[in-house]
């Protein structure tokens, strides 16, 4: 049996991979790598444009056609903004295919603990809150947000990013 694609979560904000997933990639080249995904959807932006987005759990791989000469889809961008809910995270590709790194991230983790672990990385980033949101960025233009939920003082990680095009 071939060996399981491992995507380590510390590679999205330190090289803008997950594992041996990139940007630019074709969707028979992620589900090569991933399998089959759970759900997806298509989006018309315009006559010229077009998005699709393949679920994996929580887990969220976005394509973008422009329509040309290939009308082929690359991948733009992925993201995880469910990792508030439990599994999101820890179990979020235990599949036939793939093994999951977390690297430090929990469920419910606090910008305080996610900001520490950071810290010991030696990782450089910026934060800025835009409306109700608090984001991590980092020079990749990767991020991790965080939110208040009511009636709750602390800001607690919702979620990562990779979408630099936008």
């Amino acid at each position: 049996m071939k060996d399981k694609t491992r995507l380590n979560l510390k590679e999205v904000f330190t090289s803008g991979t997950f594992g041996p997933v990139h940007l630019g990639m074709t969707i028979s080249e992620v589900t090569d790598l991933l399998g089959k995904s759970g759900a997806e959807e298509d989006f018309d932006v315009d006559e010229k444009y077009r998005i699709k987005v393949l679920y994996y759990d929580w887990y969220e791989f976005k394509f973008h056609s422009f329509y040309d000469e290939s009308g082929e889809y690359k991948l733009a961008g992925m993201q995880n903004d469910s990792t508030k809910y439990l599994g999101a995270i820890e179990d979020g590709f235990d599949s036939q295919k793939v093994t999951l790194d977390p690297w430090f991230f929990k469920n419910e983790m606090t910008f305080e603990e996610v900001k520490r672990e950071l810290d010991k990385e030696k990782l450089d980033y910026t934060i800025e809150q835009k409306h109700e949101v608090l984001f991590i960025t980092f020079p990749n233009k990767s991020d991790i947000f965080f939110e208040k939920r009511e009636h709750e003082t602390e800001w607690l990680c919702w979620g990562w990013s990779l979408n630099p095009g936008f």
